[in-house]
């Protein structure tokens, strides 16, 4: 009878552990698991990170559009290109730009009005103060080839000038025209209906 009792106390025992082995192993298992999700979660927001600042496309970018009015996110970022979506404040995309990297060819899609620049750009790793100014001056050759611009520059001297499309749609494109210092001193206004153009001097 103490032999019977022994064993089976033995086998309760046994079966006790098992259990709990079981459950603590599980309960690791869950941990572990808990840990690669979060260690996850922080890897995709560094990848989602939308500080392009240090780009070498964002200079260009910023001259072709107030990216004030947007918030940007880059969807693609492999070896051979960058692509960036520019959404505005109802999250819909407005502007996309898509940079060669081995090329340096940057292409920048407005969802609305089509290609708005497609060319070669270079970051500069060794400027000084003037060659910024020089260079934040300068009107890109997607914005002189406009009409707009072609007749404002009869009328005014943009030497040393910085140009920025503001709005480019179906109906129309306004364009900001700034001096050196920054200041804004024209506005175009383009009806593409009409080919109509109104000048603002600011």
């Amino acid at each position: 009878m103490k032999t019977l009792l022994a064993i089976t106390v033995s086998a309760i025992m046994l079966v006790t552990g098992g259990i709990s082995a079981v459950s603590g192993g599980q309960q690791a298992q869950a941990s572990v698991q808990n840990t690669s999700t979060s260690s996850s979660i922080q890897s995709g927001e560094r990848a989602s990170s939308t500080d392009i600042k240090k780009l070498p496309e964002y200079e260009t970018l910023k001259v072709n559009i107030d990216l004030s009015n947007y918030k940007p996110g880059i969807t693609e970022d492999n070896a051979n290109k960058r692509v960036i979506l520019l959404k505005d404040d109802n999250g819909r995309n407005r502007y996309k730009s898509v940079y060669i990297k081995r090329e340096k060819r940057l292409e920048i899609v407005d969802f609305q009005g089509g290609l708005i620049f497609n060319g070669y750009i270079k970051k500069e790793t060794d400027t000084t103060t003037q060659t910024t100014k020089e260079a934040k001056a300068s009107i890109p050759d997607t914005i002189t080839k406009l009409p707009e611009y072609k007749t404002l520059a009869d009328k005014a001297d943009l030497s040393g000038y910085s140009a920025q499309i503001v709005e480019d749609n179906r109906g129309k494109r306004i364009i900001l025209f700034k001096d050196a210092s920054g200041q804004s001193k024209y506005k175009t206004i383009y009806v593409k209906s009409t080919s109509m153009v109104k000048i603002i001097n600011l």
